[in-house]
């Protein structure tokens, strides 16, 4: 049981750094790129609105993973071959889920996507997407994320629960913090490496020992039972007539700037990982070849290797996601999420579909200290009023404002961190600056609009010519964060 908690909380840190690396890369998005944000929300509700005839089909769920799958094609238009394999794929899938697809259903979906890319067949995403689309379309109250947080950290994620299926009165359940966009991963979620064995196949022999003695003989050790027992059965069930040695493997790392010290000790986790799995694979092959007692004993007692945990392997992944070292840490990550909702985010909901979003939004003049106290003191009448009355709350310390404002600031660095990268090499014109940001960019080199990115180049001699016929020499020059914006005096 021990194990069961301590690997629960591993997953448990797991979740809450998925959860917030998320999010605030989401929030960076709806920041820098509020309009193509708009735009995505207009396609993902035509979509909704386009495919409400589903739920007569099949379950919400499946409708869902089936709406996202088609935003995630509209917006990133992967190469023709891949978008119809993809399309095919997630119609085949909703289909599966009816318990009578009949032809109505197949004509209804194929018009529907049709329509979907033929009204939205000249939209262009600029977003530098980090993650499939589809995570833009879920958003969360976090106030409510952080009651549910405090309420997993203070049982550790166990609960009772009534057993329905088998009707054997309240049972153990272990859960899991958070777990609503876990299907959506990252699109550099996997480390560029790559691990290759090579092998020589060995033919089983037919006086394998193993195949020709009986388990439960007196004079077989007991300790190897088991082992035999096995190996028989799969023998009888299996048509293969041959094991796999290892003898070479071969890995293989693609380096690049942004590797971080997380990625190197993924990397090398990840390689001892495939290390002993193989040279434990090798000792399992070895005592299939055996043909006497004395081999097979040999191979037997030679102890396999300790390979890490899963667990482990998904907790160093997690651990580059964004920088969380433990539970509680993520979650005074989410009250300072809390106060940023409060402070900057609209929710907007289309009743036609009942989606809910959020947008950024400017501040108004209220300050953070007090928008922080008033964030407290919801966060108190939530976690005290909503959560239940048997819960065990003793040892719950709610956040102070000032803990709230301290959160926030960690949260809007790492929001500032996405932006930067979105902004790096590419021209700013939304950006505004006053008198003493302009006169301290003059005084750096001016950059070429041979030197922009492509898309950039036309606005950036419009908007000079257009400085130009006002009386205003106007150029280009380079922002601290790599962003280029122009200048003029």
């Amino acid at each position: 049981m021990t194990k069961i908690l301590e690997n629960n909380r591993k997953n448990a840190l797991i979740a809450i750094r998925d959860l917030l690396a998320k999010e605030v890369y989401k929030l960076a998005v709806i920041k820098q790129y509020p309009q193509e944000f708009a735009c995505i929300i207009e396609i993902y509700t035509d979509i909704s609105r386009t495919f409400q005839f589903l739920e007569k089909y099949t379950d919400s769920e499946t409708i869902s993973r089936f709406k996202e799958e088609l935003l995630n094609c509209v917006i990133i238009r992967p190469p023709m071959a891949e978008l119809k394999t993809r399309l095919q794929n997630c119609v085949d899938d909703l289909k599966r889920s009816t318990e009578e697809p009949d032809d109505e259903l197949s004509s209804q979906l194929k018009k529907g996507v049709n329509g979907i890319f033929t009204r939205r067949r000249t939209f262009q995403s600029r977003i530098p997407h980090r993650y499939p689309p589809a995570l833009l379309i879920h958003w969360y109250d976090f106030i409510s994320v952080y009651r549910e947080l405090l309420k997993w950290e203070n049982k550790n994620g166990i609960r009772r629960v009534w057993d329905d299926t088998f009707d054997i009165g309240h049972v153990t359940q272990i859960t899991a913090p958070v777990s609503v966009t876990d299907h959506i991963r990252a699109y550099d979620s996997y480390l560029p490496m790559s691990f290759h064995y090579a092998t020589e196949h060995v033919a089983i022999p037919e006086n394998a020992w193993y195949r020709n003695v009986a388990p439960f003989s007196p004079e077989i050790p007991e300790e190897i039972t088991d082992e035999l027992i096995m190996l028989q059965i799969q023998n009888n069930y299996s048509t293969e007539r041959h094991v796999e040695i290892k003898t070479e493997l071969n890995f293989s790392v693609r380096l690049y700037p942004e590797m971080t010290q997380a990625h190197v000790d993924e990397i090398v986790e990840q390689y001892r990982y495939q290390l002993t799995r193989g040279l434990n694979a090798n000792l399992d092959a070895e005592k299939q070849l055996a043909c006497d007692q004395s081999a097979f004993m040999q191979s037997s007692s030679t102890a396999k290797l300790k390979e890490p945990d899963f667990t482990d392997l998904r907790l160093l992944q997690s651990a580059r996601l964004i920088k969380i070292d433990n539970l509680a840490q993520g979650i005074k990550y989410v009250y300072g999420l809390a106060l940023l909702q409060e402070a900057y985010l609209e929710w907007h909901q289309d009743k036609s579909s009942a989606f809910s979003w959020c947008t950024w939004k400017k501040r108004t003049g209220q300050r953070l200290d007090m928008l922080a106290e008033k964030v407290a003191e919801e966060i108190e009448t939530d976690v005290l009023h909503k959560v239940r009355e048997n819960e065990d709350l003793h040892n719950i310390r709610l956040p102070t404002a000032a803990m709230i404002k301290n959160s926030y600031d960690d949260v809007s660095l790492e929001i500032q961190k996405h932006i930067d990268q979105f902004q790096r090499g590419r021209l700013q014109m939304q950006k505004r600056l006053n008198p003493t940001q302009m006169r301290k960019l003059m005084g750096t080199p001016e950059i070429q609009l041979s030197q922009l990115h492509e898309e950039d180049i036309d606005v950036a001699r419009q908007r000079i010519a257009e400085l130009a016929h006002k009386g205003k020499t106007a150029s280009v020059r380079r922002r601290e964060n790599g962003s280029f914006v122009i200048v003029w005096f």
